[in-house]
């Protein structure tokens, strides 16, 4: 039952889980046929890079300097991804704002997503 709860129902989510966890990927290969592997690390990849790229994006409101949290609020609201930078600005942990911003739909399991590409 395991094997085909796998086969049938690992998801681009549970990587996300497991990434957005601080888990490295390896954490989920240990109870993965050997099929996924490639899968499994391309969905972490992509998760990873994009976490990245939004994480570089937002840390552009820590490049500037602002005499009020006026003028901060005034700039950031013109940006992407406001409430990021909002949380970067006030020194809070921005990271599970950005895991819920990549956070995927729950339909795309190994299966599905290999039946697409066949």
């Amino acid at each position: 039952m395991r094997l085909h709860r796998l086969l049938t129902g690992l998801s681009a989510r549970d990587v996300w889980e497991n990434a957005a966890a601080g888990n490295p990927v390896e954490s989920l290969l240990d109870d993965v046929p050997d099929e996924f592997y490639g899968w499994v690390r391309a969905i972490d990849s992509d998760l990873r890079l994009q976490f990245a790229a939004v994480e570089r994006d937002a840390a552009a409101v820590r490049e500037r300097s602002f005499a009020t949290r006026k003028e901060a609020a005034a700039w950031i609201t013109t940006r992407p991804y406001p409430a990021i930078m909002f949380a970067m600005l006030d020194g809070k942990d921005f990271r599970p704002l950005i895991w819920r911003l990549l956070k995927p739909a729950g339909g795309l399991t190994f299966r599905y997503a290999n039946e697409a590409t066949a």
